[in-house]
C-alpha cells in the first residue's frame, strides 16, 4: 500500500489537478467560442475574476 503522504503520491495528485484545470479551461474556451468568438477574446480565462464569475 502506497503512503498517502509520500512525495510521489502528492506530485501525482497535483499533476491530476493541473490536468483537470487545463481541461476545464479548454472546455470553457470552446463553449465561449461556440456562443460568440468575441466572448472568447474578451474573457481572460487565466485570471481568477472571470473564472469566479463563470463558476457561479
Amino acid at each position: 500500500m502506497a503512503d498517502v503522504c509520500s512525495p510521489g503520491s502528492w506530485l501525482s495528485f497535483e499533476a491530476d489537478l493541473v490536468g483537470q484545470r487545463v481541461a476545464t479551461l479548454f472546455r470553457l474556451q470552446g463553449l465561449l467560442t461556440g456562443i460568440g468568438p468575441a466572448l472568447d477574446r474578451a474573457v481572460e480565462l487565466n485570471r481568477k475574476g472571470p473564472m469566479m464569475v463563470l463558476a457561479c
